[in-house]
């Protein structure tokens, strides 16, 4: 990401299309999962038993958003580096 916007900004170099799209993969992709299962793993029972289904809820509504962005990001970085800067 960072190798992409001083690409797109300063035009010293081509945009390396399959590094920047590595970098955001494995590097943001793993660390919003991550983020996910850690508000999971610290949040009180107490307050999961009381909240439940909204609690279930909201987390697969993260998971599904979660996943649409990132693929989205993919996607539409795909086509924005897809131009010589």
């Amino acid at each position: 990401m960072v190798e992409y916007l001083r690409c797109r900004v300063w035009g010293k170099n081509e945009v390396n299309n399959i590094r920047v799209l590595k970098l955001i993969a494995i590097v943001f992709l793993p660390i919003s999962l991550l983020g996910a299962l850690l508000f999971e793993v610290v949040s009180p029972p107490a307050m999961i038993a009381s909240m439940m289904t909204h609690y279930i809820i909201f987390f697969w509504m993260f998971f599904v958003v979660l996943i649409g962005c990132g693929f989205t990001f993919l996607f539409c970085l795909d086509k924005a580096t897809a131009y010589p800067p």
